[in-house]
């Protein structure tokens, strides 16, 4: 049931409670402007924002570390330290590396990639057929292809290291 005639917007239309309740222009009247679409809009963009929040270096960090050769004459490989410490290796090779670390030891391995501050680089004097190799933690990829990179290869063997692969 009405109570106040339609054309009146500055106060909200009454309805009986079976009928839905407001209506877009009740409820217009009632927030001061705001409507339900624009209201849903910001409750949205909320939540969006804060799931957003939530994938910055902490995503990061659940990310595996991942590292292995590729290009040239011999076979690639990859591994995969899991933020859990689980060591997977693709393929493998035949070799019986470490199946778990620390989380610790994850945590240090982590903690000097990121001081290490690894570019990526192309030697001079390495020939097509030598493997490249790459370290990958999130998006960022790593990848040098010879052995001039003083501070890759120091992270690059602390790696190989922890999980007892060559």
């Amino acid at each position: 049931m009405h109570t106040a005639p339609r054309a009146q917007h500055d106060r909200p239309i009454l309805r009986h409670c079976g009928d839905g309740g407001l209506d877009r222009e009740s409820a217009s009247a009632l927030s001061g402007g705001v409507t339900l679409g624009a209201l849903r809009r910001i409750v949205v963009l909320t939540v969006f924002a804060v799931a957003l929040g939530g994938c910055g270096s902490a995503a990061a960090a659940g990310t595996p570390i991942l590292f292995g050769i590729s290009g040239g004459n011999i076979a690639p490989y990859r591994v995969s330290i899991e933020r859990t410490g689980i060591v997977k290796i693709r393929p493998s090779l035949g070799l019986h590396p470490r199946r778990r670390l620390a989380p610790a030891r994850v945590r240090q391995l982590r903690s000097e990639i990121r001081q290490a501050h690894l570019e990526s680089r192309r030697c001079s004097g390495v020939l097509p057929d030598i493997a490249s190799r790459y370290i990958r933690v999130g998006s960022r990829t790593v990848t040098v292809h010879g052995g001039c990179e003083r501070a890759f290869t120091r992270v690059w063997n602390d790696l190989t290291s922890a999980v007892g692969y060559p």
